[in-house]
């Protein structure tokens, strides 16, 4: 009996035994998978550096951290703005109202010169450089067959601006542009989409740029191209979408986007001798709707986000007053503008931005809100980009104006229920918001010409072409069209500046003035079937004025800014925005010790 109990409490003292190393060994296990969740957590705070009216995210970071160069937004000029002290500085000098003005723009090697874009008064872009410290600027390459140029880096010597082409022919090009005599060297072609960011290693020997990973694809992978286009290969390939890649200042390291986690998180990956050499770790979640600027010498990652949020409301009409308004919009809230009703009124379409972050042009959609039931609908058009939709009277179409993903401008018709897109009007080479269009009846519709001096009808399933609706008085051009049945509501411009807002009615072809832009400069029009709600400037906010059809004096409303009236009246869409432009500072993610475990797969 005791030797029994005793091999009882033998077995029991072993029971203990096992029982505390097996906690001992979980516990272990639940240290290190805390150990490797701290290693692999983002580490770094972020600072806002720069918020005001002039802030916008179409420059760079010098690669001496001092300063960002931007577009002046009032006039359209190329500046540089100092971290340290934020003082802004233009370096060019556009004239006043001009149509032209600075886009992108990438700072040389030794941060004193500076490449730009420069939209010309020929409606195409031009590669430009300047240098920071005086001395004029000096046209670089000029074609209008490459429409559109952006410089993205400068080769250590400063002999070569890494450019990014996108032809007339919806063909896109990464090439080199001489900085001395404007010589181009095509080192990779890409068809028909462009990488969102493109830059030289810090050592020169290759190239850093995100591409789709098919035609149909709307996920991109990060590719390698040596300096001079020899070679080529995918060096962050997920089935994620990683975007935006930039070089750590020592070149060690590569940080990108990536929505591998669920959201749209920056990410480390090592680098040596053209590999990633360990798996990417997190350095921040969730930075929002964020672009990359550049990283400063001492690890800073500095990026653009856009803020605050743009909503379609849905208000009661109440004499000349919005009451009640509601947010239309359920997965598309915050990005959503540009609403149209259809002609029943019991639908509202409006433009979404969908995709990931852009530059410039947004990637958009067209989502379809039915204000009773709160259902909403999401079209992707196949165009390259959308500017305005407006439903047919029978409300089976929407006209579209936009661009498609062929370089033609133009008006387009969308089938609001399957998205089916068609061309109606293309210009080869027009600007991407297209041409101003407007329904005339079912099957017909009108619109203001690409040099803005006519208001045509669209020739429809291979109609001859027929007279202008309207002609511009010498010297003018026309803007603004808004249409109701029988009668056409635009502005008249000369010397670049709002005249006045003229009717026309259909088809005696007779125009009058309904109002004139001492009130304010015109910046919308809608038209109803018994007034003109004309939406214009006055100092640094717009007004609403109300103009009978049948005659009267214009006179000041307290309805929003660039309202659209629901066919029965009883109804307004307009959008609520407080968007605006902030560049921020990553710091404190840099660290000099390895940061991940070793790459056990290439996916």
């Amino acid at each position: 009996m005791r030797t029994l109990e005793l091999s009882a409490y033998d077995a029991a003292g072993s029971c203990v035994n096992g029982v505390r190393l097996i906690l001992g060994f979980a516990l272990r296990l639940i240290l290190l998978a805390l150990l490797a969740a701290a290693a692999a957590s983002p580490s770094g705070s972020t600072r806002k550096v720069w918020a005001d009216a002039s802030t916008n995210l179409l420059g760079g970071l010098s690669p001496d951290g001092k300063l960002l160069s931007y577009v002046e937004r009032s006039s359209g000029d190329l500046g540089v703005y100092t971290l340290a002290t934020g003082e802004k500085r233009l370096l060019t000098h556009n004239a006043e109202n001009a149509p032209t003005f600075a886009y992108f723009s990438a700072f040389s090697r030794d941060s004193r010169n500076l490449a730009y874009a420069w939209f010309n008064d020929q409606g195409f872009y031009e590669l430009w450089t300047i240098p920071l410290e005086g001395g004029a600027p000096r046209k670089l390459y000029s074609n209008p067959e490459n429409g559109f140029v952006q410089p993205c880096d400068w080769s250590r010597d400063g002999k070569q601006i890494l450019t990014l082409f996108f032809r007339k022919d919806n063909v896109s090009q990464i090439a080199l542009v001489s900085a001395e005599d404007g010589s181009v060297r095509v080192l990779k072609t890409l068809s028909w989409f462009y990488p969102k960011k493109i830059s030289f290693s810090p050592d020169g020997r290759y190239i850093l740029y995100d591409s789709l990973t098919g035609r149909d694809e709307i996920a991109r992978d990060i590719l390698l191209l040596d300096a001079d286009g020899s070679a080529e290969h995918k060096l962050i390939e997920h089935p994620a979408n990683d975007i935006f890649p930039l070089w750590t200042p020592s070149g060690d390291g590569v940080v990108f986007a990536s929505d591998r986690s669920g959201t749209m998180d920056l990410w480390l990956a090592p680098f040596q001798e053209g590999q990633i050499t360990a798996e990417p770790r997190p350095i921040a979640r969730s930075l929002g709707r964020a672009l990359p600027i550049g990283i400063a010498p001492d690890g800073a990652y500095y990026f653009g986000l856009r803020a605050g949020r743009s909503d379609v409301q849905i208000a009661g009409l109440l004499g000349e007053q919005a009451v009640d308004p509601q947010t239309a919009g359920l997965r598309t809230l915050g990005r959503n503008h540009a609403p149209a009703w259809s002609r029943d009124g019991k639908r509202v379409a409006y433009l979404t931005q969908i995709g990931t972050e852009n530059y410039g042009q947004e990637s958009r959609g067209v989502a379809i809100w039915i204000p009773e039931t709160r259902q909403e609908t999401r079209l992707t058009p196949a165009l390259a980009s959308i500017a305005r939709v407006s439903w047919s009277p029978d409300d089976t179409l929407l006209l579209a104006s936009g661009a498609d993903g062929r370089g033609r401008s133009g008006l387009f018709t969308v089938n609001p229920d399957t998205g089916e897109t068609e061309g109606l009007v293309r210009i080869p080479g027009g600007p991407p918001e297209g041409l101003e269009g407007v329904w005339l009846g079912p099957r017909a519709a009108a619109y203001i010409n690409g040099d803005r001096t006519k208001i045509l009808p669209a020739a429809w399933d291979g109609e001859a072409d027929r007279p202008p609706l309207y002609e511009a008085p010498a010297g003018a051009q026309l803007r603004l069209l808004a249409g109701a049945d029988d009668v056409l509501a635009f502005a008249l411009e000369r010397d670049g500046k709002p005249s006045k807002v003229l009717l026309l009615t259909l088809p005696d072809g007779r125009a009058r003035t309904v109002f004139e832009t001492a009130a304010g400069a015109p910046q919308a029009l809608e038209l109803t079937a018994e007034r003109l709600y004309v939406t214009a400037a006055e100092g640094q906010r717009a007004v609403v004025w109300s103009v009978g059809l049948t005659g009267g004096e214009p006179h000041k409303t307290q309805l929003p800014a660039g309202l659209h009236v629901s066919p029965d009246g009883k109804q307004v869409a307009y959008v609520a925005s407080d968007q605006r432009e902030e560049v921020w500072a990553l710091e404190g993610w840099l660290e000099p010790e390895a940061t991940t475990a070793p790459l056990e797969s290439r996916r």
